[in-house]
């Protein structure tokens, strides 16, 4: 409904009274409502901030692998596949983990493993990946050896919690033979430079631009006649030339240098976040710095959607008077916010980790475990009203509404619930059973009187005109005749 100008959400409930006797039927409705607005709200945050997620995934161009906390794959998207050659995501998901693949550690990747499942981005220029020590584990049909860059960030769905480890994979062996093929001939060097799928520009030892290839003219809007008249330091924004000058510097002196998170600055006016690896090669006879400029644009646009997301996650759910959760098919609870915590009455380290069901009578219990059996991809959301335990022994009720997220073979992975106190509610219906149940005793007592004579028990006048109304009122309706008969 839209009330001052804004939808709002109405649960109702409607109870049927009956007060019934052998002539005589009473009809009534009783109606209760319930503002379920904030309910609505949380339910939508929850299903676009899952669905964006797995959206954004998904579309992405770079191979993106998503891991749990525990390092177990759970979604690669079709950039992944075909970089591996996989015939399926059933070869990866739930199968490779990070933490005890051999290779990774035999690569020296543990660290930054680690790292990034400490809550920390990881940059990683370069892996030699020999695919024969993989291939069988994970039917992978591709050989030899690949040449990858692997990001490593975290994702954050809640405060202080890890929630997925997302790495983005790039195939660079193409871009290694073709630093490989430079050094050997400046002409091949030219038809690799211009075939990149990168920015390259090269410079002299002074910092003056040399070449550029096409994507370099793509990236800044520069062409060849402009870019050589200038110097590295007209690319760069100011507040960049320090960083710059000192990287340039030590691709001068050891051969090669990487500076991340750094602009350049477009013949437009816009300033392009990118990655630059830089190196010494020949060109021309003489040694010069090249330059790969990566565009980290779309990395960016993707890193600030994924936080924007988690913020608005987490003001919701902190936020919420009502009790959010998220427990596994087993009923272990992964995710409390405070309101739950207040309820139980421990901290939420102390509440991830354990079931819910010892928090609900015995008799209640079974209403859940078949309530997780329920779920399925055409019954997603299942509202569900028990008794619940409090900290100090009483007895409450509570209502949840159950939301079941699925992987992509459809089996239940987690579920996520908001949930309230409705004890007060419980209460008054109980109350209200009762008092309907006294009107009942009464209103058959009041008529009794109303009809009999309380000396001898026979149905008095009254009665009799009642009886008489009632045939009087059917007779004309039916057209039927109607026969009195009176006797003394």
């Amino acid at each position: 409904m839209i009330l001052n100008g804004q939808e709002v959400w109405h649960g109702t409930k409607i109870i049927p009274l009956r007060f019934n006797d052998d002539d005589i039927n009473f009809e009534r409705v009783l109606i209760v409502a319930r503002d379920i607005s904030t309910s609505k709200q949380i339910e939508q945050v929850l299903r676009e901030n899952e669905e964006q997620f797995r959206q954004i995934i998904l579309q992405m161009p770079l191979p993106i692998e998503v891991a749990d906390p525990s390092g177990t794959a759970v979604m690669v998207n079709q950039a992944f596949l075909e970089l591996f050659h996989l015939p399926s995501a059933d070869s990866i998901i739930g199968i490779f983990n990070s933490f005890s693949e051999p290779l990774v550690k035999e690569l020296g990747l543990m660290e930054s493993v680690k790292k990034v499942r400490n809550g920390h981005p990881v940059f990683i220029p370069e892996v030699a990946l020999p695919l024969e020590k993989i291939r069988d584990r994970y039917a992978i049909n591709r050989e030899g050896t690949i040449y990858l860059e692997i990001t490593l960030f975290p994702v954050f769905m809640y405060a202080n919690e890890l929630w997925r480890v997302v790495a983005v994979w790039k195939d660079i062996s193409e871009r290694k033979k073709m630093e490989e093929s430079l050094r050997q001939s400046e002409v091949k060097y030219r038809t690799l430079l211009q075939g990149a799928t990168d920015a390259i520009l090269l410079a002299d030892p002074l910092g003056n631009l040399l070449e550029l290839n096409k994507k370099a003219e793509i990236l800044l809007g520069y062409n060849r006649e402009e870019i050589v008249r200038m110097n590295f330091s007209n690319i760069h924004p100011q507040e960049e030339h320090q960083r710059i000058i000192e990287t340039f510097k030590e691709i001068i002196l050891k051969g090669t240098a990487r500076i991340y998170d750094t602009k350049v600055l477009a013949k437009d006016g816009r300033i392009i976040p990118i990655d630059i690896a830089g190196s010494v090669v020949e060109y021309g006879g003489k040694e010069v710095v090249q330059g790969i400029f990566r565009d980290m644009t779309e990395y960016k646009k993707i890193s600030e959607e994924l936080k924007k997301s988690e913020e608005r996650y987490r003001t919701v759910v902190e936020n919420q008077a009502e009790m959010i959760n998220k427990y596994l098919p087993d009923t272990t609870m992964t995710f409390v916010n405070q309101a739950t915590c207040n309820f139980i009455g421990k901290k939420q380290e102390e509440i991830v980790g354990t079931s819910y069901l010892p928090f609900l009578p015995k008799e209640d219990q079974k209403y859940v475990k078949k309530m997780i059996a329920d779920f399925s991809l055409t019954n997603p959301v299942i509202t569900l009203e028990h008794r619940v335990i409090y900290k100090n022994g009483k007895i409450g009720w509570h209502q949840w509404v159950n939301r079941g997220i699925f992987n992509e073979q459809g089996q239940l992975q987690e579920v996520q619930a908001v949930g309230r106190d409705i004890t007060a509610k419980k209460e008054a219906e109980f109350k209200l059973a009762r008092v309907n149940k006294e009107l009942r005793a009464i209103n058959k007592k009041f008529k009794q009187l109303a009809v009999k004579d309380p000396h001898t028990g026979l149905f008095n006048h009254r009665y009799l005109t009642d009886i008489l109304e009632r045939e009087f009122t059917r007779s004309k309706k039916y057209q039927h005749p109607l026969s009195l008969i009176l006797i003394d």
